[in-house]
Order: C-alpha cells, then sequence, then structure tokens
C-alpha cells in the first residue's frame, strides 16, 4: 500500500511582487479547466487551486508526488507559459501535516496581508465549493477544507484578530483617504470626487469605508465593464455611476480612483490621459488588480500617482500591532483542529492496512484448515477451530497495535516502512476468488466433519 501524500505548491505576496502574481491569478472557469487537467493524471486523486490577488495555491492529494509536481509543471506551462511555471515553482511547497497546517492558516487570515482579513475565509470556501461542484476534491481535502472553514470561523469569532480594518478594500479606502486628507490641508473646502472602477465584494468594502470615514466630504462615482453593474451598485450605495466610455473625461474631473476590476487587460492606459492638463492637481489611484488594472506607464504621467496592491503594507502596520496579540490563540486553535484532521488522515491510512492484515491470516486459517481439518476427529473440530482462530489474533495483535501506535504518533516514516512491508496482504483482502475458494475448502473439510467451521472476522 502506498499512503497518499497531500501537497500545497503556490506563491503570494510574501514572496513575490504583483508584477510576478499577476500572470497566475486565474478566474473560476479557468480554475475548474485547471484541475480537471490535473486529475485527469493517473498520478493526482484529488486537487483544487485557491487564486486571489495576493496568492495562487494549488492544493493535490497523489500517490507519487514527483509525477504530480511534474503534470502541474506541464499544465501551467501550457495555459500560462513558462514564466507562470516558474514564478509558482520559486513560491512554497509543503507537504502532508504542513499542507493542511499551512490550509487552516490561510482560512484563519494568518498568511494574509491583512491579519485577520475576512474576504480570504469567503475565497477559500468559494474555491472548495467549485472543486467541490465538479468533483476534483475527495474524502482528504473534503475533510481537510471542511475543517479549515470551521477553523476560520471559530478564529474570527473567538478572538479579535478581525478588529479594525477587515479587507484590502478597506485597507485601499483608508490609503486612498490619508493622501487626499493631505491635499485637504491645501484645498480645505473643496468635496473630493473618487471614481471607483468595480462592483464586486472589494468595491463594496471600499466605498463602505469610505463612507464612514469621509461622509459628506466625498462625491462618489462607479463604472464596470459592464454597465448594468454599476447601475446596480450605484443603486445600492446611493452614489453616481457612468459608462467606461466616459472614462477619459472622469479622469479630468477626479480626484482620485480605486480600481478593482476583473479581466486581463489595462482598464487604464496613458491614452486615457491624452487630454490630462500638466497644471492640474494630482490624481491618487490605487490599483487592486490582480492582474493590474493600470498600465505601469501611467506611473510616469505628470500628476498621476498609482499604488499597487502591494502598497498597502504600510496601511496594514497600523493594525497589525492590535491584532498579533490574538495570533498565539488562534495558532492554538489551529493546532488543535490541525491535531483532529491527523488522527482521522493516519486512521483512514492504517485501515486498509489492518483489514489487509485480518484477510490474510483468516486466508491462511481457511486454507490449512482445509488442509488439515480431515485428519482430525469430528469432536476436535470446534476445538481445532478456536485454537487456529486465537493463535491468527495472536499473531496479528502486535502488528496492528503498532500500526495504530504509529498513526497515533503521527510517525509517517513508519507507517511507510510498514505499509511496503505489508503490501502484499492486498492480494488477499482484494481478491475475493481466492478467499472464497479457501472457505469453500473449509466447508467441504466441515461437511466431513459432520460441521461447518465459523468464518467471524478477525481483530
Amino acid at each position: 500500500m502506498i499512503c497518499p501524500q497531500i501537497l500545497v505548491i503556490g506563491t503570494s505576496h510574501q514572496v513575490e511582487t504583483v508584477e510576478q502574481r499577476e500572470c497566475l491569478r486565474f478566474n473560476p472557469e479557468e480554475q475548474a479547466c485547471l484541475a480537471a487537467n490535473l486529475v485527469a493524471d493517473s498520478a493526482i486523486d484529488e486537487a483544487c487551486l485557491l487564486s486571489t490577488c495576493n496568492r495562487t495555491e494549488f492544493y493535490l492529494v497523489t500517490q507519487e508526488p514527483e509525477s504530480a509536481r511534474h503534470h502541474l509543471r506541464a499544465i501551467v506551462r501550457e495555459h500560462r507559459g513558462a514564466l507562470a511555471e516558474q514564478a509558482l515553482f520559486i513560491g512554497y511547497q509543503y507537504e502532508n501535516v504542513e499542507a493542511i497546517r499551512h490550509l487552516f492558516r490561510v482560512a484563519a487570515g494568518l498568511e494574509s496581508q491583512l491579519l485577520g482579513e475576512n474576504q480570504i475565509l469567503a475565497q477559500v470556501k468559494e474555491a472548495y465549493e467549485l472543486a467541490s461542484a465538479h468533483h476534483y476534491v475527495g474524502p482528504v481535502l473534503h475533510r481537510a477544507f471542511t475543517l479549515a472553514l470551521q477553523t476560520g470561523k471559530r478564529v474570527r469569532t473567538e478572538t479579535r484578530i478581525s478588529q479594525g480594518i477587515v479587507s484590502s478594500g478597506s485597507a485601499a479606502a483608508d490609503l486612498l483617504l490619508d493622501a487626499l486628507a493631505a491635499d485637504k490641508v491645501t484645498q480645505p473646502s473643496r468635496e473630493k470626487h473618487v471614481l471607483i472602477l468595480g462592483a464586486g465584494k472589494m468595491a463594496e468594502m471600499a466605498v463602505q469605508q469610505i463612507k464612514k470615514r469621509a461622509a459628506g466630504c466625498v462625491r462618489l462615482s462607479v463604472t464596470s465593464r459592464k454597465l448594468c453593474h454599476a447601475y446596480s451598485f450605484a443603486r445600492a450605495f446611493n452614489i453616481s455611476f457612468f459608462p467606461m466610455q466616459e472614462l477619459p473625461l472622469m479622469l479630468e474631473r477626479a480626484d482620485a480612483l480605486i480600481s478593482v476590476l476583473g479581466g486581463e487587460s489595462y482598464a487604464i492606459t496613458p491614452n486615457h490621459f491624452a487630454q490630462f492638463p500638466n497644471s492640474r492637481r494630482p490624481l491618487i489611484c490605487v490599483d487592486l488588480g490582480v492582474p493590474r488594472n493600470i498600465d505601469p506607464a501611467v506611473a510616469k504621467i505628470p500628476h498621476v500617482i498609482v499604488h499597487d496592491i502591494d502598497a498597502l503594507d504600510g496601511v496594514v502596520t497600523q493594525t497589525l500591532a492590535a491584532r498579533r496579540g490574538e495570533i498565539p490563540a488562534a495558532e492554538a486553535m489551529i493546532a488543535e483542529t490541525l491535531a483532529e484532521f491527523n488522527e482521522w488522515f493516519n486512521s483512514r491510512q492504517t485501515a486498509p492496512l489492518i483489514k489487509g492484515l485480518q484477510d490474510y491470516v483468516e486466508f491462511l486459517c481457511q486454507s490449512e484448515l482445509g488442509r488439515f481439518g480431515r485428519d482430525f476427529h469430528s469432536e476436535d473440530e470446534e476445538r481445532l477451530a478456536r485454537f487456529s482462530r486465537s493463535l491468527a489474533k495472536k499473531i496479528i495483535r502486535e502488528p496492528i497495535q503498532r500500526l495504530r501506535v504509529f498513526a497515533a504518533q503521527e510517525d509517517a516514516d513508519s507507517l511507510k516502512t510498514l505499509s511496503r512491508f505489508f503490501e502484499f496482504v492486498h492480494e488477499y483482502s482484494q481478491d475475493e476468488t481466492t478467499t472464497r475458494h479457501a472457505q469453500q475448502q473449509t466447508g467441504a473439510v466441515a461437511g466431513q466433519l459432520g460441521g461447518r467451521h465459523s468464518a467471524a472476522p478477525l481483530s
């Protein structure tokens, strides 16, 4: 028996810049396609892809880790090219217990750019539900993601790790408002005009934070690639909307913008600033898109200041001090749930081996009774059967106890060694014809002796 391995291969804001990460951003349709291609390979049993603005991670269950890595490389290279493959594999990789620990930390917000932020929990749930709906996850990832979501909720409920700024959208709003506040010193009475590009969840959080901090001081206008989405968003938040075609004109009039649009192409390029006056006030742009929404060349235009998602680190630092004190409590909850998962996972690995040992010894008992039963008198039949079963139980008792101890101690190396040593027993637990033949032999002899042997399972 080969024990299945759990792999996490990914990258995030902690190890690569937005410029390096943006080639690894996948929308839901692409995530489903990649996962389908992964599980189509015989080396990969289960797959789930988590892709957000700040991280892309592949969760795999495999009995052939090196083959799985090779196949993942090929799939990423095929879909996004050699640079994407390189970006993914210079990130990080975790196996088994460390892979699950990482998933739990991600769901709890401990790996987020903004410690304890809430949006990542919803993103983990969406990734799991997408893979589950297409049957790309099996029992291992189902158990892992279910416990991860439970742990993420518990950490946020039982600690104060999510107090204060709770999302990248609200952090972006604070970055923008702080910059506008500095400009207000020179122009104290003028209302600021802020554009919101995008109508998704992050845009909602940005607008909520702006309204909370600067109600009555900021005028908001929203647009989106689909005008109907901008219209619905504008109605929900009681703000104005405009079509994307009017973006160049709106940029001339605006003081700032937050862009959270999806899509592969730049939404704002230098061409949008063809009529931009050189003597105007600064335009502050916060680009939360991954891939980026704003062409990097825009930052070279006079009076245009561009911040990408990595610039949020400065805002995040202000909230970290209050939240860091909650990390030990969160990690204790993660450790508790991790122990629960490991107990389940290890028992799942040992169960087939224990069953195989029991079936193998049962097969030997039945075979030997069939061979030698005719040499005994009928009155000895029951004692002979009891003797064979008692001896069989004693023979396998110690190996089974050792297996359970190794599983409880998470001794993966010992489990692998024992699994390889006893690999032959699966021929007997899976070969029903062989077992049935042995039972038929025993039954025939039992008939000659005037009785029947019981074949209760060994334990």
